[in-house]
């Protein structure tokens, strides 16, 4: 005779970067264990693959969770921990002016992904563009493995060169669409270096105010008294 099955509640939530509805379950004792060993481990690169393993394992939908954006799947996994465990979590947060720790309480369902823009154009000229795609967390933990190592401002340049033209989508003009993944690695690397410098801060304006999972937290110091404000950023910040 088959054990009776304990837990089948299902949930939804959506995709921050295509607004996607998904369908997910709670994580079981065998997920967080691998969560546990993960968090144990202050490897991030392992961290990650935990985050995203757990996320496989507790999505219905049939989704490419590699795929995801590095802050779709923060914010799923705070949908989904809050299923899990309770949407209570309490942080120590510092004073900055006496350094004591305070106790606060958050409610993990009141926090969400930041700065959505309206869409993913960045103008060049009057009549021709650029659409990108968010970097996806693979590509996203690929260039955090190879800027782990020291690296020259010139090296540094090109990492940020090769994450922008990973992430063209399109270049487009008032009469015509060149999608990305027709054009050559070589094509749009030189679409890039013919930009002036102008153009080009638009281009990393993008990339700079990607939108990201944070939350302003107010509280007072339980010892002095002092009124702090603090930003979370990242899912790290709130566990």
């Amino acid at each position: 005779m088959a054990l009776p099955i304990l837990n089948s509640s299902r949930y939804e939530t959506r995709i921050p970067s295509t607004g996607k509805q998904i369908e997910f379950r709670p994580f079981l004792v065998k997920e967080e264990k691998i969560l546990m060993v993960a968090m144990e481990s202050k490897d991030s690169k392992l961290m990650m693959k935990a985050l995203k393993d757990v996320l496989k394992a507790c999505i219905y939908d049939d989704i490419d969770v590699d795929k995801l954006t590095s802050f779709d799947l923060e914010e799923i996994f705070l949908r989904l921990r809050s299923k899990s465990v309770g949407e209570k979590v309490q942080l120590n947060l510092g004073c900055s002016e006496c350094g004591a720790k305070t106790p606060v309480e958050l409610n993990l369902d009141n926090i969400g992904v930041t700065n959505m823009p309206e869409d993913r154009h960045v103008m060049l000229t009057d009549s021709i563009g650029v659409s990108f795609n968010y970097p996806s967390v693979d590509l996203v933990t690929e260039l955090e493995v190879s800027g782990a190592k020291e690296m020259t401002p010139e090296q540094q340049v090109e990492l940020t060169y090769k994450m922008i033209v990973s992430c063209i989508d399109n270049i487009f003009s008032d009469e015509e669409v060149w999608d990305a993944e027709n054009q050559t690695e070589k094509e749009l690397q030189e679409f890039m270096d013919g930009l002036n410098s102008q153009q080009f801060a638009k281009v990393t304006d993008f990339f700079g105010n990607l939108p990201a999972l944070e939350h302003e937290v107010e509280y007072n110091c339980i010892s002095c008294g002092a009124n702090n404000s603090t930003e979370l950023r990242g899912l790290s910040s709130f566990f």
